[in-house]
């Protein structure tokens, strides 16, 4: 049986073999793959790929206002036509499969890490993220370096660093999804966003200002305290009535955390 690699092996080959360089140009991708791309009004998904008789074509829905998001969204589909395994006629990709990047559906998941490493190559991220703090003004920095949105490259950069910090997307004042570093030990929170974080009051009273403080611990992890705190990066996003948010646990919180053990 032949070993199935991984998908951002797929996705470096095409970088690699079509010469891109960042910001990556997707449509100049699915002009050389002869992919059409067409925006339509779709009200059953986000997408579309659709590959019958050797016609190939990506209809992206007309309501995507955002270009980072757009651009996504067609390496999304671009996965679905490079990479081997996935060979059905038609995907239908909802919202939720693109843009949770925690998709219960495989081929879906797939499709997100190939967007992601074609978009974002990890040769390239790590050269713009070693011996850097993972901070919001980085991130925001490369997002418009690498041409993404801002959630896709905090994932990126969350999943490939050292230090001890997370990433979490909160929308209509719940939490969404969460990304943890390979440090961050902690269990972080699901479902509403608690009173005692900045993101709260986002929600709350409509604050929009982006705030870097320290928070009780509680209000993010599953077993914090009032007795423990944690540094809270937020970024709320009115537009989309959302909020990103990284957290920190300093080294002092980690000792304290540890010597209980």
């Amino acid at each position: 049986m032949n070993k199935v690699l991984p998908p951002e092996y797929y996705a470096k080959d095409i970088f690699t073999s079509l010469d891109l360089s960042v910001p990556v140009d997707v449509y100049r991708v699915s002009d050389k793959f002869g992919i059409e791309i067409v925006f339509e009004n779709i009200s059953d998904a986000e997408a579309y790929f659709i590959c019958k008789n050797a016609n190939k074509k990506i209809i992206i829905d007309k309501k995507l206002q955002y270009e980072s998001r757009i651009k996504f969204t067609i390496a999304h589909e671009i996965g679905h036509f490079y990479l081997p395994w996935h060979n059905l006629d038609i995907f239908k990709c909802s919202t939720k499969d693109i843009s949770s990047f925690k998709s219960y559906n495989i081929l879906e998941n797939e499709a997100n890490a190939f967007a992601s490493e074609l978009l974002i190559p990890i040769d390239e991220l790590m050269k713009d993220i070693n011996n850097k703090n993972i901070s919001m003004s980085l991130i925001k920095k490369l997002a418009l370096k690498y041409g993404v949105s801002l959630t896709a490259l905090a994932i990126k950069a969350i999943k490939n660093t050292d230090e001890n910090v997370a990433v979490v997307f909160a929308q209509d004042g719940k939490i969404k999804w969460s990304f943890p570093s390979r440090e961050f030990k902690r269990e972080i929170i699901t479902n509403n966003i608690r009173q005692w974080s900045y993101a709260y009051d986002f929600f709350a009273e409509g604050k929009t200002n982006e705030v870097k403080d320290t928070v009780y611990s509680m209000a993010w992890l599953a077993d914090g305290s009032d007795c423990e705190s944690v540094i809270e990066e937020s970024l709320p996003m009115p537009n989309i009535n959302s909020v990103i948010t990284l957290l920190r646990i300093s080294e002092d919180n980690v000792d304290k955390f540890e010597d209980e053990f």
